[in-house]
């Protein structure tokens, strides 16, 4: 069970409910498994499965070969993944691509459900970091007469101006499989990307004038971490954005405190993330709630009601008048707030139902 009362949590929930900010939600691979894709530090590892297997027919004896196995094994050994993709991508290219195109092309049209939820919630935006695509594929199949607009991560300076209109965008900030010149999978690739100021600029602007969701990413990832401690650099102030992970360690705490972001813990027992749907259910299912109502009751006049003239008399006048006379006799009747007021009210109203309608 997912814990509701948690602070940031509830604190979402009615920012959704009560629909007062555009929402953002910025989401990583997690959500793409249930398409059969694979995690991030998944792809890193399938990678390196496949480059083994490329040259596993080549004579073992063969010193480049050796050196080639060295070279993976070193990319193992990178804390950094982003480092660990370099390696590989400078070691094979043809290989590494064709690996990255095998793994990260979906194998089914099963659209996950997290999107699908998502866009349900009426966001203003995806932002993903997957080469997939399939966050605008649900768009398309929940809402198909709505335009989405999408575009990609170094194209990012040009569309600042769609968070001040009230189209649906999806942005892929690491490129689309289907070209490989917009890959950001390597070291190398992801500094370019995070010095190209219109880039920055767009994440910025997201993270200090909307609510931002993270959701199914490593938020300590530098692609990230990067854009919350440039604000924080700056001094700039902002709403801090939310984190829906399952890393509930106080470790994950302290840290996000450090980086002026609300952690929403989950849990995957088994390696199910089917808390993920619950929680958007229940935001999407839950009610704004509205400050109550305080009864209207029309003042009296300062020397009490004005003469009430008989129905007929009074249905001859203006309407103004007719609202004055009325509102100041009604609430002369209710104004103890007795039970048999009550009755000599809806008594004057059947006698001067007439000039009532007329009012």
């Amino acid at each position: 069970m997912f814990d509701k009362e948690q602070p940031a949590y509830e604190s979402l929930r009615s920012i959704i409910a009560e629909r007062t900010q555009g929402i953002i939600f910025w989401v990583g691979s997690g959500p793409s498994t249930e398409a059969g894709l694979p995690t991030w530090r998944e792809l890193f590892d399938f990678v390196v499965r496949d480059l083994r297997s490329a040259v596993a027919p080549l004579s073992d004896g063969d010193e480049k070969k050796r050196r080639f196995l060295n070279r993976i094994r070193s990319s193992l050994l990178q804390a950094d993944l982003w480092r660990g993709f370099q390696i590989l991508d400078d070691l094979a290219p043809t290989e590494f691509a064709a690996s990255i195109r095998l793994r990260l092309t979906p194998t089914s049209r099963v659209v996950p459900e997290v999107y699908s939820k998502i866009w349900r919630l009426k966001a203003h935006g995806i932002i993903t970091t997957n080469l997939d695509r399939l966050a605008a594929a649900a768009h398309s199949i929940l809402s198909p007469d709505q335009q989405l607009v999408a575009f990609r991560g170094d194209e990012a300076g040009k569309y600042t101006h769609i968070l001040q209109s009230a189209n649906p965008f999806c942005l892929d900030m690491h490129g689309v499989i289907d070209d490989r010149s917009t890959w950001i999978l390597t070291r190398n690739r992801l500094n370019s990307l995070l010095k190209n100021r219109g880039y920055r600029h767009f994440l910025a602007t997201c993270l200090s004038a909307r609510i931002v969701v993270l959701l199914g990413v490593r938020a300590d990832d530098q692609a990230v971490a990067e854009h919350l401690l440039a604000l924080k650099r700056q001094d700039i102030q902002f709403e801090a954005p939310f984190w829906i992970t399952d890393k509930n360690d106080f470790e994950t705490f302290r840290w996000a405190q450090e980086m002026n972001v609300r952690p929403i813990f989950y849990s995957s027992r088994g390696g199910s993330h089917a808390a993920l749907v619950e929680i958007l259910d229940d935001l999407h299912d839950y009610p704004p709630k509205e400050a109550p109502a305080l009864p209207v009751a029309p003042p009296i006049a300062d020397k009490g009601p004005l003469e009430l003239p008989n129905p007929e008399v009074l249905s001859q006048r203006s309407a103004e008048e007719i609202r004055k006379i009325l509102n100041d006799h009604a609430a002369f009747i209710l104004a103890q707030g007795r039970k048999e007021d009550y009755a000599a009210y809806y008594n004057f109203v059947a006698e001067y139902n007439e000039a009532i309608h007329r009012a």
